[in-house]
């Protein structure tokens, strides 16, 4: 390959970003700088001095480009969107060796992107200090536990099943280890953004700041174990929230909603978009009167302006935020 002595992009297609990308670091001494979109990298930016190469997957044929977080569009919901658990080819491989799978296929039309993530064995993971271009982004940890270190907070977190964080847009982390089949659930918006690699930050570091904030939002841990639970907004369920609301500036809210009783009722669906996941047992959604029957791992997107009547099973609810309610 015959490289040019200036800035200009060089553009190369390629089979597989992994293979191309190692032989260049390796061989050549470039280095990754981005790489998007994480759940199923199509593209790869590295740098060689003021040299920018872009290695492109040969398979997609108009690769979009990653949506800056002030440009996010308006969610579209034309109708209600279900994600089933099928098999576990229901997974594929995404960023630093992580399996992602897909919650919404659509984006909702390019606002939101939500992604079910395993890590099959125990160990360190192969990950590095690294930051994404988001209006807002949240882990949840459903199963197992994951040790991540986040810039300015010290020493590693370690969330177990029912955490969740709030990874406000900007703020340095990296994936230290996880447990044998650990699950996450990840919302983030845009849609398509930008994951950056930061060379010159290490972590975990020993220099806390607690209550900084990035982008204009706080990072939060929230601890199910240390979190209590309250009559829901759900009929026959408690509710935990998750307390993103005011951290995040009301861009996103989430709470678990978990049943107790055999309470009934209709609740209205009245914001721009609403995701729920079933995080344990199964659960009926009567949506308009019409049942949906889900399961341990489904989903759904509710559409606005629906009636909505829910029984059985454990769910996490997200959506936007709005500093006159709560998530419950």
């Amino acid at each position: 390959m015959t490289v040019p002595d200036d800035d200009t992009d060089i553009v190369i297609g390629c089979e597989d970003l992994d293979i191309a990308s190692a032989r260049l670091i390796d061989d050549d001494g470039w280095r990754l700088e981005t790489i998007f979109p994480a759940d199923a990298p199509f593209q790869m930016i590295l740098s060689r001095g003021a040299q920018r190469l872009r290695l492109i997957r040969r398979d997609i044929a108009d690769p979009p480009e990653p949506i800056a977080p002030a440009d996010v569009p308006a969610a579209r919901v034309d109708g209600a969107v279900i994600s089933r658990r099928s098999t576990a080819t229901d997974f594929g491989v995404g960023r630093a060796g992580m399996t992602y799978r897909d919650l919404i296929p659509d984006r909702l039309g390019g606002a939101l992107i939500a992604s079910h993530i395993r890590i099959d064995d125990e160990g360190p993971v192969a990950d590095y200090v690294h930051f994404h271009d988001v209006a807002f982004q949240l882990i949840f940890c459903r199963s197992g536990r994951v040790e991540v270190a986040y810039q300015d907070h010290g020493a590693p977190i370690v969330m177990a099943a029912g955490d969740c964080v709030l990874q406000p847009p900007g703020i340095r982390h990296r994936v230290l280890w996880a447990s044998a089949g650990m699950e996450v659930v990840e919302l983030a918006s845009p849609a398509v953004h930008a994951t950056h690699r930061d060379h010159e930050l290490t972590l975990p570091s020993s220099t806390p700041a607690p209550g900084r904030e990035y982008g204009g939002q706080r990072f939060v841990h929230h601890v199910a174990a240390e979190s209590p639970e309250r009559p829901g907004r759900f009929p026959g369920y408690v509710a935990r929230d998750v307390g993103l609301g005011p951290a995040s500036r009301f861009a996103v809210e989430a709470s678990v909603h978990r049943r107790v009783g055999d309470d009934r009722g209709d609740v209205r669906q009245d914001r721009e978009w609403m995701f729920v996941f079933v995080l344990d047992g199964s659960a009926t959604l009567r949506l308009d009167g019409a049942a949906i029957d889900l399961d341990r791992s489904d989903s759904i997107v509710v559409p606005p302006g629906c009636s909505m009547n829910w029984s059985g099973g454990t769910l996490l609810e997200v959506g936007p935020g709005s500093p006159s309610a709560s998530a419950q």
